[in-house]
């Protein structure tokens, strides 16, 4: 493939994830092959000169990781294709090479294959209204909780690798703000006109996932006992809670949790 078709596809893909109305014109940008766990020319390395994101110039959105091939190509081979900001940290692009694996990784707990494709071609909004219309509410229900467990967890996972929390507190948060499951939750309540047994569902099935982390993942265990939370879900409430006490400026921030 020609590099100027390379960048035509990362870019469409990019435009076509986020919508037309979230973004200005696209900046200029540079477009490379990269590798990824030393395999050369693995995945394709997008950085922008300029903020895509309209009137959003501050929006601490470093880097976002998309697996790019057979939605756009169904003789293309699935292409990790990492975007980075401007003004990114030193460790997003680390953290981005961890999102890419996670995403390649047959294991996408507690995601189902069906879903994972949803959550890797489209976001959570467009894939909750085309499940709407195409499989009804309960499939929605599904989906809301699968996703944003498993984004909870790959967010905890790629936060460790690359910060190592002495901070337990600050490395929750920085997970929370990545991940935003209650906030998302609250936001798809309202969206969506989730019912009260829709919530209640959301409830036990996040607190559910919770468990099994930090039953099955020792680390995890780990940090909770150290956090002295009392439990994984326990120390996210927190987090929510002071995230709470903040609302206006996180969301000044970080906007809508839907696209993310």
């Amino acid at each position: 493939m020609s590099k100027s078709k390379l960048k035509k596809l990362v870019l469409e893909g990019f435009s076509d994830y986020f919508g037309a109305n979230a973004l200005e014109e696209l900046p200029q940008c540079s477009v490379e092959a990269t590798s990824l766990l030393d395999v050369p020319q693995a995945s394709v390395l997008v950085t922008f000169e300029t903020h895509p994101f309209r009137g959003q110039e501050y929006k601490p959105v470093a880097g976002l990781t998309r697996l790019l091939g057979k939605t756009q190509n169904p003789d293309l081979p699935l292409i990790p294709v990492i975007y980075l900001m401007p003004r990114h940290a030193e460790d997003t692009l680390e953290h981005e090479n961890i999102h890419a694996c996670q995403y390649l990784h047959d294991v996408s707990f507690p995601l189902t294959s069906d879903q994972k494709n949803l959550f890797l071609s489209m976001n959570l909004e467009h894939a909750a209204r085309y499940l709407q219309e195409t499989q009804g509410r309960d499939a929605v229900t599904d989906f809301i909780i699968n996703a944003t467990c498993y984004k909870t967890w790959i967010e905890m996972e790629a936060n460790y690798i690359t910060r190592k929390p002495k901070n337990i507190q600050a490395w929750m948060m920085k997970v929370y703000l990545s991940s935003v499951p209650i906030v998302t939750f609250n936001s798809v309540q309202i969206v969506m006109e989730w019912t009260n047994d829709d919530m209640e569902k959301a409830r036990v099935g996040f607190s559910g996932f919770c468990n099994i982390m930090e039953n099955e993942v020792k680390w995890v265990a780990d940090l909770v006992r150290k956090s002295g939370a009392g439990s994984l879900h326990k120390l996210i409430l927190e987090t929510h809670k002071e995230y709470d006490m903040n609302l206006f400026e996180w969301e000044m921030a970080f906007g809508d949790p839907w696209n993310f």
